[in-house]
């Protein structure tokens, strides 16, 4: 049995961040930012039986990686596909590990199974140097807080200051176009526990966050609502349902404190008669902002077909 298990392969899927995202939708700037430097981050997805072969054979995969691709600063190993593992297979995990501790490397487990979590936290796995757990629930979360860090190392800007003109002003390239579109639009300081709008409403509107943080939730009878996206600051939300004027498919819950601007069909309508080119400037930008979701989300179906 464990000669088959030798030969099954053991790595379900390997990508880096630059072809595969969490679920947090953030500025275009920040963005464009994680595509260029993604290949900082390396995911891993396990799968099957591991025992001391397949992990031996994964450590010095990923060994052999870091020695051909410096950049790589953050690795995550996914075991939600793993049935278990051979109690000897911990030493090859505990061997990354050491390397990660003596290096800038961070290595973070996601999905781990209590069996699993308990013969690593034995031991020490999942603690880092100074302590900290590198253990999360599932990938998404793994790979949104190394996202967080690779900004936070590249210092990338906050945008929890910028205000809506400024946002506009460097995405459409006119001051006066974002401050006549800014002016149309109704200012919203949402706090935790708001809903933005609800499921089922008509779309008539839609909305620009400023900052902040709101997740967009399917609301199911009789079950826990179910968290589709998160949206940070100097992002779109809504503008699906409004430019085809049908309903809202899902509900736009406040996480944190959030300023958001909310822009009407009456008000859009009357700007296409009454000043065009401002409204032209808006739909260039709703398309150029699909158009960077549809291409990143055809690089993640590329990515996980191979």
């Amino acid at each position: 049995q464990a000669f088959n298990y030798s030969r099954a392969p053991f790595i379900r899927l390997e990508v880096s961040r630059r072809t595969f995202g969490s679920a947090v939708e953030r500025s275009r700037e920040h963005d464009q930012i994680l595509q260029r430097e993604g290949e900082r981050i390396r995911i891993f997805k396990m799968q099957g039986y591991i025992f001391f072969g397949t992990a031996s054979k994964f450590a010095e995969h990923v060994i052999n990686c870091l020695a051909r691709e410096k950049d790589i600063k953050w690795i995550i190993i996914d075991f939600k596909e793993v049935t278990g593992i051979d109690t000897s297979a911990k030493f090859s995990f505990l061997r990354l590990c050491q390397i990660a501790n003596t290096s800038d490397l961070k290595i973070y487990f996601s999905s781990l199974p209590p069996a699993i979590a308990q013969v690593f936290e034995q031991e020490n796995i999942l603690r880092q140097g100074d302590g900290e757990s590198v253990a999360f629930e599932n990938l998404d979360l793994a790979l949104e807080s190394c996202e967080e860090e690779l900004l936070e190392v590249l210092g990338a800007k906050s945008h929890e200051e910028m205000e809506l003109t400024d946002w506009l002003s460097r995405e459409l390239e006119d001051r006066d176009i974002a401050a006549k579109l800014a002016k149309a639009m109704e200012r919203k300081d949402c706090q935790p526990g708001e809903f933005v709008c609800r499921q089922n409403e008509q779309a008539d509107s839609f909305f620009f966050v400023v900052s902040g943080r709101v997740s967009i939730v399917m609301e199911l009878a009789d079950l826990e609502p179910v968290r589709l996206r998160t949206m940070l600051g100097q992002t779109v939300i809504g503008e699906m349902g409004f430019y085809r004027r049908t309903k809202r498919s899902a509900s736009v819950h406040v996480e944190k404190p959030s300023t958001i601007y909310e822009l009407k069909r009456d008000v859009f309508e009357d700007m296409m008669v009454a000043d065009p080119l401002v409204a032209n400037a808006l739909n260039v930008f709703i398309v150029k902002a699909l158009a960077d979701r549809l291409s990143f989300a055809n690089k993640e179906v590329a990515a996980l077909q191979r």
